[in-house]
């Protein structure tokens, strides 16, 4: 099982690096820099993503926690490297 971190691209975590991380967004359009992995954080009370908050879940597979926040990858990022 793993962590997953949703970061509003406007805050900072010290598990996400944006010069790496995917972005993802809700249906808003509001954009997230997503991680997922053995990595620090506890789950927060809330489990939809919110541009106004992190969002971290824990103990489940990165992308039924990313469905859970309510996120899709951007379809115009670029793959990273």
């Amino acid at each position: 099982m793993a962590t997953t971190i949703a970061c509003p691209i406007n805050q900072q975590h010290q598990e996400i690096n944006p010069d790496t991380a995917p972005i993802w967004v809700d249906s808003f359009g509001n954009e997230y820099f997503v991680a997922s992995g053995i990595i620090q954080g506890e789950s927060t009370e809330h489990t939809v993503a919110t541009p106004e908050k992190i969002t971290i879940i824990s103990n489940m597979e990165g992308l039924d926690a990313l469905f859970l926040m309510g996120l899709s990858p951007k379809l115009d990022e670029p793959i990273k490297e």
